[in-house]
C-alpha cells in the first residue's frame, strides 16, 4: 500500500521502494515532526552541543503512541511537574519541573523504571531558550517579492546569490546551531565559528551565510536582540567582495556511510520521495564491491535542500546516512 512519509514528499509504494527505503523515510518523517514540535516549544533536541537544562528532562525511546496523560500519571508522584510535551509519534517527551531539585528527584526515582514494555530512559533536555520558541525569530521575514503566476520557481531560486555576514561579539557558549536559530526565519545556509588551533572554544566571531542577499539585508536592517547575553555586531563580510558567488543553487549531494547492501534502486527510492532526480550513482571498486557512498543529483535545488534536511538523522540498512553538498569537482564524470 502507499505510505505517506514526509510533508511535501510523494507517497511511496512499498512494493516499488522496498522495506529498507520505506523504513528510512518513515524514520525521517517521525524525526522531522519531533524536531519541529520541540523547536516550537523552545527546545532544539537536534543540537548535541546545546547546554543541558537543569529543570527539564528528556524521555527517550518511549513505546510508540505514548501520551502526555500516561506520562503525567507515571510522574504523578514527582513534585513540581509543570508541563509535559509529547509529539504525535510519542517516542520522545520533555518534562518540565518547577526547580532543578524537583527534576533531579524525578530523575533518580524513575530513570530505568519499567514503563509499559521497556525501561524508561531519561536524560537532561537541552536548555530552553529564555524567551521561548517565538523569540527564536528576532528578525522579521523579508516581504515576498511580487511575481507573476507564470514565474518559474526554480529559475527564481537559481538567480538568488548567497551573501555572508560577519558577526562579532559572540559569546563563547554560543554554538553554530544557536547562532543560526537566532536569525530565523531568514534562510541561513551555513554558520561558521572559527576556532584557534588546539582550542575547543571559538574566537568570539563568525560568518553567517544567507541563501540570498534579500535575507542578509533584512538581518542588517533589523534590531538585533542579545544572544546568550551578548549584543551581536553584524556587518557584511569583507570576503564577500573577493569570493565568487556560485552560478546556480546546489542540487547535488554526496551520501556517505552508505551500507554495502544498499543498491542504486534503494538510494533512488529514498531520494525520489522529495522530487525528480537527474542522476543517482553508487560507485564500486574494481572488484565490484561498493565503496560505501553515493552521488544524488536533483533537478531542483529546493528538493535537494529538503532531502538533506529531512534525512539528516535517517538510517538505511542500519547505517546513519551522512549527507553533504557535492561540487562539480567531486561529481566530475559521475552519471547514472
Amino acid at each position: 500500500k502507499a505510505v505517506s512519509t514526509l510533508s511535501g514528499a510523494a507517497p511511496l509504494d512499498d512494493a516499488k521502494t522496498g522495506a529498507a527505503t520505506t523504513l528510512a523515510l518513515a524514520e525521517a518523517a517521525v524525526q522531522s515532526e519531533a524536531r519541529r514540535f520541540f523547536v516550537a516549544r523552545g527546545y532544539d533536541v537536534s543540537d548535541a552541543s546545546a547546554a543541558a537544562s537543569r529543570t527539564a528532562l528528556l524521555a527517550k525511546n518511549l513505546p510508540a503512541g505514548t501520551t502526555a496523560d500516561e506520562l503525567r500519571r507515571l510522574f504523578g508522584s514527582s513534585a513540581g511537574l509543570d508541563g509535559v510535551h509529547v509529539p504525535e509519534s510519542g517516542l520522545l517527551a520533555i518534562l518540565e519541573f518547577s526547580s532543578s531539585a524537583d527534576a533531579r528527584k524525578a530523575f533518580k526515582a524513575l530513570a530505568y523504571r519499567r514503563f509499559k514494555s521497556a525501561p524508561l530512559y531519561l536524560d537532561w533536555a537541552p536548555k530552553k531558550r529564555d524567551d521561548g520558541a517565538a523569540a527564536a525569530a528576532p528578525y522579521p521575514a523579508p516581504a515576498a517579492e511580487e511575481r507573476s503566476p507564470g514565474d518559474d520557481d526554480e529559475a527564481h531560486t537559481v538567480l538568488e546569490v548567497p551573501t555572508t555576514l560577519f558577526v562579532k561579539n559572540v559569546a563563547f557558549e554560543t554554538t553554530e546551531a544557536r547562532l543560526a536559530a537566532h536569525f530565523a526565519p531568514l534562510d541561513v545556509r551555513s554558520v561558521r565559528l572559527p576556532k584557534a588551533a588546539g582550542d575547543a572554544r571559538h574566537k568570539g566571531y563568525g560568518f553567517v551565510e544567507f541563501a540570498c542577499s534579500r535575507d542578509a539585508d533584512a538581518a542588517l536592517r533589523s534590531t538585533r536582540g542579545p544572544l546568550d547575553g551578548r549584543a551581536l555586531d553584524v556587518a557584511r563580510s569583507a570576503r564577500e567582495a573577493t569570493a565568487a558567488p556560485p552560478k546556480t543553487a546546489r542540487t547535488k549531494l554526496v551520501v556517505r556511510n552508505l551500507a554495502f547492501a544498499a543498491t542504486v534502486a534503494d538510494v533512488r527510492g529514498l531520494f525520489a520521495a522529495f522530487g525528480p532526480l537527474r542522476s543517482v550513482r553508487v560507485p564500486k571498486r574494481a572488484d565490484g564491491r561498493p565503496r560505501g557512498f553515493a552521488f544524488v543529483a536533483f533537478e531542483r535545488a529546493r528538493d535537494a535542500a529538503a532531502s538533506r534536511d529531512a534525512l539528516a538523522s535517517a538510517h538505511l540498512y542500519g547505517r546513519h546516512l551522512v549527507l553533504e553538498w557535492a561540487d562539480e569537482v567531486q561529481l566530475g564524470g559521475e552519471g547514472s
